[in-house]
């Protein structure tokens, strides 16, 4: 608590983000929570188990934590996202969460949000480990990241319920800019 402690007075809203487990986003979650301000939750989009193995079900399982700490009260979460992980994966994510449940997450007011990485290589990255010897000086971006695929991702998700689309690693001001012209267009 002493890190929220330490930002209260300065914020509007707390972001636990890429949040790798449940118990850590229920720690984060509640000890921001302790001090009356919103909490937007953001877990790294991937879910990955104690191998590393990509487990993006689990995001049900997210869900239903997030909306037990809305409903009993406990905490103020306006959004649940996933991020620092491939478009596909987080995706994912979002379509392992019944419809049922997103209705429920929809009447307690809580969105779902994706900003996922653009850039190539961080899933063998991540399930490998990160070996700083081993790191490039600049990561290279994934090359099928077209404008209309962007466009494409932007729909699906829109389609699926997200309300908030971002960038995570290896986006640029471009794709921010595809984005938000794209949801524009949308609205």
């Amino acid at each position: 608590m002493s890190i929220a402690g330490a930002l209260v007075d300065d914020i509007d809203i707390f972001l636990a983000e890429t949040m790798s487990t449940e118990q850590e986003m229920l720690c984060a979650v509640r000890a921001a929570a302790a001090f009356g301000k919103p909490v937007i939750v953001s877990m790294a989009g991937a879910l990955r188990n104690r191998n590393l193995q990509e487990m993006p079900s689990r995001a049900a399982t997210v869900a239903e934590l997030v909306l037990q700490e809305v409903e009993q009260g406990r905490a103020d979460i306006p959004v649940l996202c996933f991020n620092c992980a491939q478009p596909e994966t987080c995706s994912q994510a979002v379509d392992a969460i019944p419809q049922g449940l997103r209705q429920r997450l929809r009447e307690s007011k809580i969105t779902l949000g994706i900003y996922p990485n653009m850039n190539a290589g961080a899933a063998k990255r991540q399930t490998d480990g990160v070996h700083c010897e081993n790191m490039p000086q600049k990561m290279a971006k994934r090359e099928d990241l077209t404008e209309d695929f962007l466009c494409g991702l932007c729909d699906q998700w829109m389609t699926a319920g997200v309300t908030y689309i971002g960038g995570c690693c290896g986006s640029t001001p471009e794709d921010i800019k595809i984005i938000a012209a794209h949801l524009k267009r949308g609205q």
